[in-house]
């Protein structure tokens, strides 16, 4: 199991974390790997962008201007890092859920959804 800032090896591809009855789980595309670090941002600010826009659709027109929103430097390297991590999050499928013990039954709740349609 991995840590939220540690970069998992290339084979791990599940992050699992539970806290009581409350499971969350994040599985990584075999081609990207599980998202990690500062990829956190990434969606978070994206979803800022989308509610200032008042658009689920947020384009750049350039990558400098990619880089730039995102407060990077512009070079080659920079860039490439900023679209790991979009692959990693665009990538990725996060399960939350439940589940719990009524009386004699488990009663289990689960959703799942992916950060991004389109990127």
């Amino acid at each position: 199991m991995w840590t939220a800032g540690r970069k998992p090896s290339v084979n791990e591809l599940l992050y699992e974390r539970r806290n009581g009855n409350f499971l969350l789980q994040i599985t990584g595309h075999p081609n990207f790997g599980l998202p990690f670090g500062q990829d956190r941002i990434v969606p978070i600010y994206l979803a800022t962008l989308a509610m200032r826009q008042q658009s689920q659709t947020v384009r750049f027109r350039t990558a400098a201007e990619m880089l730039e929103t995102f407060g990077m430097h512009k070079g080659g390297k920079e860039y490439r890092r900023l679209v790991a991590a979009f692959e990693r999050i665009f990538g990725a499928t996060i399960f939350f859920g439940t589940d719990t013990l009524n009386g004699k039954a488990k009663v289990v709740q689960r959703s799942r959804f992916s950060f991004f349609n389109e990127a």
